[in-house]
């Protein structure tokens, strides 16, 4: 604080203060006033008139600074669904999927009832329906280019089960093919048991293994 003048006040009469005798207050009273801040407190030095009444200077100087405003707290991040596949951005782990693709939970489009002849490249009759969906949302976003994916069970030994999922994946390629997609927007790739989505310990965690992801690439 900048002192610009003291005054002392006692019943006995007014002495004046020299500019060292005004020290800052342990706790600030007073009020504002246009050219600063205006506080008041007891007089500490040593020739305090105790006897005579109460003892009191002011000081006049300039205001302290406000105090800076907190931080506005940043919003909240806002989920959507960008690729319109019912799933929520922050959960969907295959972002992209062409519009009228059908998705599981996560996001991924999986083809989880394409049915193979045991242990073969063959697709079974049964599961012509289903690519033939794959074909109609592929001709309606012609953009699309998307990557076939084979995945198997732990059953057999790891260089079977990844030439096995790659010819598979090369099958639905040439199906899609067939049917009037451009080779160019079809790649394949096999993973054999590499990456389950369910426990290779019963049945029905095998069967989902066997599945093959269609994956959006840029």
């Amino acid at each position: 604080m900048k002192y610009t003048n003291i005054t002392l006040l006692a019943m006995a009469g007014v002495v004046t203060l020299g500019l060292s005798a005004c020290t800052p207050a342990s706790v600030k009273e007073g009020w504002m006033a246009k050219n600063g801040y205006s506080q008041w407190h007891p007089q500490k030095s040593s020739n305090q008139l105790a006897a005579a009444g109460t003892q009191c200077f002011f000081c006049n100087g300039d205001a302290p600074a406000a105090p800076a405003p907190a931080p506005a707290p940043a919003p909240a991040p806002v989920d959507g669904d960008d690729d319109k596949d019912g799933v929520l951005n922050s959960k969907d782990q295959c972002p992209g999927t062409p519009l009228g693709a059908k998705v599981n939970a996560v996001g991924c489009w999986v083809l989880d009832n394409l049915h193979f002849k045991t242990d073969k490249a063959v697709i079974e009759p049964i599961s012509f329906p289903l690519l033939d969906s794959v074909v109609t949302v592929l001709k309606n976003n012609p953009n699309v280019k998307i990557e076939v994916q084979g995945h198997t069970d732990n059953t057999g030994t790891k260089p079977h089960n990844d030439k096995l999922a790659k010819a598979r994946a090369e099958s639905v390629k040439q199906y899609l093919a067939k049917k009037g997609i451009d080779a160019k927007r079809l790649t394949t790739a096999g993973f054999g048991a590499e990456k389950p989505v369910a426990p290779n310990t019963t049945p029905d965690g095998r069967a989902k293994n066997r599945r093959v992801e269609l994956k959006p690439m840029k």
